[in-house]
């Protein structure tokens, strides 16, 4: 059942990049479990084996998935803006559940057209905590998986973000 191993980096949807401390059994409620012990930058999480998979920690992208992401970064948005008046919470919802799933596609695409919506209207205050999440999230993995500075990889998220607004979806 175990899926990661001390020492290993993973991402965790919510905190995200982590390294694996320790695996211990601890007890839960009255019973006993084992458990990874994550490091993150702003704390130690205890997450049951069993349940990692589900709370979205996952392994950090590989170098073709890392270059992936900067791809869909400077592709096209897939869809229209939305306006203020559409459906955000909804749509806040929805966004919450891809990060909470955690595919490193996902994050580039979430990112990707927040970031085009932002230069058509002003995003609410959830979206532009989804949109800062997310881009925190890409640059903490990309970060660990291209083996680079975060300072270079922030340059190149923001590059691929300038070079998408030239470009616009197939109709």
């Amino acid at each position: 059942m175990q899926q990661f191993n001390v020492g290993e980096n993973i991402i965790h949807p919510q905190h995200g990049l982590g390294t694996i401390k320790e695996i211990r059994e601890t007890s839960i409620l009255g019973q006993t479990e084992t458990v990874y012990v994550i490091t993150t930058r702003k704390m130690e999480l205890q997450i049951p084996v069993p349940k990692a998979r589900a709370l979205g920690v996952r392994p950090v992208a590989t170098p073709e998935q890392a270059e992936n992401m900067l791809k869909i970064l400077r592709s096209p948005a897939k869809e229209e803006p939305f306006t203020a008046s559409e459906g955000w919470y909804e749509r806040y919802e929805e966004l919450k559940q891809r990060i909470k799933q955690g595919e490193p596609e996902d994050l580039a695409e979430i990112v990707r057209d927040l970031d085009k919506n932002s230069k058509v209207y002003e995003l609410n205050i959830k979206e532009r905590e989804i949109l800062n999440q997310a881009k925190d999230l890409i640059i903490q993995e990309l970060t660990a998986s291209l083996v680079t500075s975060k300072s270079k990889i922030s340059e190149k998220v923001e590059d691929a973000l300038k070079a998408n607004l030239k470009k616009r979806a197939p109709r």
